[in-house]
This record gives C-alpha cells, sequence and structure tokens, in this order.
C-alpha cells in the first residue's frame, strides 16, 4: 500500500513539474523553433510556431516578438506584412534586443535605397 501511494505521489508531482516546463517562456519558444524548424521530434508547422511565438510575444517577450517579426518580414506561415513585421520587431527593439534593433536598420536603410531607386528613375525619366 504504501509503495502505491508513493509512486502515485511521484507521478503527479511529475506531472506537475511536467506542467511548470510548459510554462517556462524559454521552453515555449524552444518549442515554437522546433515546429518552425520540424526539429526534435516535432511535425514541421509554420502554423504552430506562429500561434506559440504570437503567445509568448503578447506577453511580452522580446525573442518571440523578433521571431514573429522575422516570419511576418519573410512571408513564412504568415502572409507577407512589412507594417506588421515592423510592429514585432519595434517592441523588441524597445526592450533593448538588439536582433530586432538590427532587423529595423536593415529594413530603413533598404526603404531608403528603393526610395533613392524611385527618384533616380523619376529623373532619368524626365
Amino acid at each position: 500500500m504504501k509503495k502505491l501511494i508513493l509512486i502515485s505521489l511521484l507521478l503527479s508531482s511529475s506531472l506537475l513539474f511536467a506542467e511548470s516546463i510548459d510554462n517556462n517562456p524559454l521552453t515555449e519558444f524552444k518549442t515554437a523553433s522546433d515546429y518552425l524548424n520540424g526539429t526534435h521530434g516535432r511535425t514541421k508547422s509554420a502554423v504552430i510556431a506562429i500561434d506559440l511565438f504570437s503567445n509568448l510575444a503578447q506577453q511580452g517577450y522580446p525573442m518571440a516578438q523578433y521571431m514573429l517579426g522575422t516570419l511576418y518580414l519573410e512571408g513564412r506561415g504568415v502572409e507577407n506584412n512589412t507594417e506588421t513585421a515592423i510592429v514585432w520587431l519595434s517592441l523588441a527593439a524597445e526592450q533593448h534586443f538588439l536582433p530586432a534593433v538590427r532587423k529595423l536598420s536593415e529594413i530603413k536603410e533598404r526603404n531608403s535605397f528603393q526610395e533613392l531607386d524611385r527618384e533616380n528613375v523619376a529623373i532619368i525619366e524626365q
């Protein structure tokens, strides 16, 4: 009888421990990354990954905000949307997440070059 009680206590504490791990943002981020890339036994699914990243991003985690912004920028698993990408990247950059700061700088630089190209085309066409 004592063994049965001990076993059930161990099992219930293991389940509680497993649940607490699931609430760990880093673990959730890794799980989302695994779904995105189809690694560590996870079936590749951008839809599941985006759902997990979105949940973390809405909670304010800059790594997830950066990933979500990057996915929107690349149109990976979601429709390409630069404006939405900039919103998520900006939220991460506000928390001094350097990859987001760099990515926003790249977007700004690329948009500046595109604007210059349009101006040069307009001058040539005149």
